[in-house]
């Protein structure tokens, strides 16, 4: 009888490992799939940007040489990102002290990154962005939001959190 037991007993820890194995595998595929195959990490601090120019919403160009002297604030979002809508909040609610650049990750011509896009133009400058523009390759974000302080064309702070780059 004992032996009946160890033995259903060994079954389901191996079922269970099995399973367990399963599921790492499943959410590492999840994640790859979430950030486009991307590095999961940032630039590291102090990395100067890239040469960029983009058109904003308001007909104006936002490129390297904007974030050349002060501090700014880039954010990176899409239309269907959870965290996304909680980084939006929290700007609303309490915008920092220094000028807000937001990319829109695709295109204006959609309605969901178009409206994305609205509710940003409250906070500051608004751009689309595409993966693999001159814009995604100089900030690299590897999931969404990525959010950077950047002062005098170097990145002095980055992250996912405002928290992180808000101080």
């Amino acid at each position: 009888m004992s032996a009946m037991v160890v033995f259903v007993f060994g079954m389901v820890v191996v079922v269970n490992f099995l399973l367990t194995v399963g599921l790492i595998s499943r959410v590492r595929a999840l994640q790859e799939l979430v950030t486009g195959g991307a590095k999961a990490s940032l630039p590291p601090v102090g990395t100067r940007l890239t040469k960029f120019s983009i058109l904003a919403n308001d007909g104006t160009f936002v490129s390297d040489a904007s974030f050349g002297a002060g501090t700014t604030l880039v954010g990176f979002f899409t239309p269907d990102c959870p965290w996304c809508k909680k980084v939006l909040e929290a700007l609303r609610e309490a915008p920092p002290q220094y000028p807000v650049v937001s990319f829109v990750m695709g295109s204006g011509d959609e309605p969901e990154p178009r409206a994305l896009a609205e509710s940003l133009v409250k906070i500051g400058r608004v751009a689309f962005a595409t993966s693999g523009d001159a814009v995604h390759a100089a900030f690299r974000p590897p999931a969404f939001p990525s959010l950077y302080r950047v002062e005098v064309g170097s990145f002095a702070a980055v992250g996912h959190a405002l928290s992180d780059v808000v101080s």
